[in-house]
């Protein structure tokens, strides 16, 4: 009679464990530059509020790694007046980027729940442009208030470290 037990336990178990079973964390590329004050209050945050334990962060030196951090900022469509700020972080498998601490402060308080799959349009371009299978889409969508004070953090002469 308990023979049979063994086999329904290794079935849910696998069952349970199967990729896509459970929740995937979200991917994020955390690009920053060694010197600037902004990241260094990002990852505070980062490591305050449990961003790294809830989202599979990757800390990537922008300076170092240039050519990524434009690759991806043409894919996500990031405007010619901010490819050259950090931090930026980039939300992979969405459509979803900040610019600026703050302005990355503000989307993690908010959640990212709102977050969705990409369209298989989407998908194909992002493989083409990234030959290691990393998929998320353009977007551009600052909420006024967040643009605008983004905006008037960038014009601030006391960050040139923020620039890469």
């Amino acid at each position: 009679m308990d023979l049979y037990k063994l086999p329904v336990l290794l079935i849910l178990l696998s069952v349970a464990t199967a990729p896509g079973a459970l929740p995937q964390k979200h991917t994020l590329y955390f690009f920053y530059a060694p010197s600037c004050p902004h990241c260094s209050n990002l990852e505070t945050f980062f490591k305050m509020n449990g961003i790294y334990g809830e989202y599979d962060v990757r800390r990537i030196n922008a300076v170092e790694n240039l050519r990524l951090f434009q690759d991806l900022s043409d894919t996500y469509g990031i405007p010619g007046n901010l490819r050259d700020e950090v931090p930026v972080v980039f939300v992979l498998n969405s459509s979803t980027y900040c610019v600026t601490d703050t302005e990355c402060i503000r989307l993690f308080k908010d959640g990212l729940e709102k977050i969705g799959p990409e369209n298989e349009t989407e998908k194909k371009l992002a493989r083409e442009l990234l030959p290691t299978n990393v998929l998320f889409v353009m977007r551009w969508s600052l909420d006024l208030f967040a643009g605008l004070g983004g905006f008037i953090d960038r014009l601030s002469p006391e960050c040139p470290s923020c620039l890469i």
